[in-house]
């Protein structure tokens, strides 16, 4: 894998209050624009197992929130071990951010300080959108990426809302966006084979083919991000990054930026390859 990084930080000045409402998502009902142009900054992170039955049920619930907030976007956590989709960054992520143990369980933009909302029942991540809906954006992530001869060109940048934000943590990651193996390994355990109000009612007791979406393959920085000096407002980056023969089409590019005290995320983008 090829990685290189450089940083370049400079002053900027906001005059006005309205600057704050600069990050306008869209101007359109998102549903009616393509998946290249609508911008997804909510991260959840969803804590899954092949072996948890009640994990098709959060699955389902996710997708249903996606539709209905094209803003939010999830990366599913694999846990427990034998299983092929695990990643090491989950490891991490449940020794630095939250320390989880049971499936399902789905956190928002990492915000686990006490009080936050966490999810264990999948019913209620329809609430997702509204909790998300009117929050102050802090900082402001974009990023652009471009495929070169196998390899990401990739451009972060962001800017502080604050300016007594003086430390920032910079995560960016690729997840496959669908997964679905032919073996045991694969196979989703479902509790709602025999519920007729189940979304996967008669699919088995273990479900062959399961889809599995967004699941964590690479990381492009280390596991605890790049830390960030933004005591002027704005930071910029470019990464390299080499697929190392990888099909670009089948994966997304996430990057966060988040607070390098609480973890918690500032602002998210998952940024579809196949778009580019």
């Amino acid at each position: 894998m090829r990685f290189t990084l450089t940083v370049s930080i400079a002053l900027i000045t906001f005059f006005s209050s309205c600057d704050k409402d600069e990050p306008q998502i869209l101007e359109t009902d998102p549903t009616e624009m393509p998946p290249s142009v609508v911008e997804k900054r909510v991260m959840v992170e969803l804590f899954s197992s092949i072996r948890c039955g009640s994990c098709p049920r959060a699955h389902h619930f996710m997708d249903q929130t996606e539709i209905q907030d094209p803003k939010v976007f999830h990366i599913i956590h694999q846990m427990f071990g034998g299983n092929p989709m695990r990643h090491g960054y989950t490891k991490y992520v449940q020794e630095n951010v939250k320390s989880v143990q049971f499936t399902p369980h789905a956190i928002i933009q990492r915000n686990v300080s006490d009080g936050a909302v966490q999810y264990y029942e999948p019913e209620r991540y329809k609430e997702i959108s509204t909790l998300i809906g009117d929050r102050d954006l802090m900082v402001k992530l974009n990023a652009t990426v471009k495929e070169n001869d196998n390899a990401l060109d990739i451009a972060i940048d962001m800017l502080a809302f604050d300016d007594a934000i003086q430390k920032l943590s910079v995560t960016v990651l690729l997840v496959e966006k669908k997964v679905v193996g032919n073996d045991y390994d694969y196979h989703q355990r479902n509790y709602g084979n025999e519920d007729p109000d189940h979304p996967y009612y008669q699919q088995g007791d273990y479900i062959e083919g399961f889809e599995h979406t967004n699941v964590i393959r690479e990381l492009i920085t280390p596991f605890e991000g790049i830390e960030v000096d933004i005591t002027n407002n704005e930071a910029s980056y470019t990464l390299n990054h080499d697929l190392e023969g990888l099909a670009a089409e089948n994966f997304a590019l996430v990057a966060f930026v988040s607070d390098l005290n609480s973890n918690q995320i500032f602002d998210a983008r998952y940024i579809d390859l196949a778009y580019l």
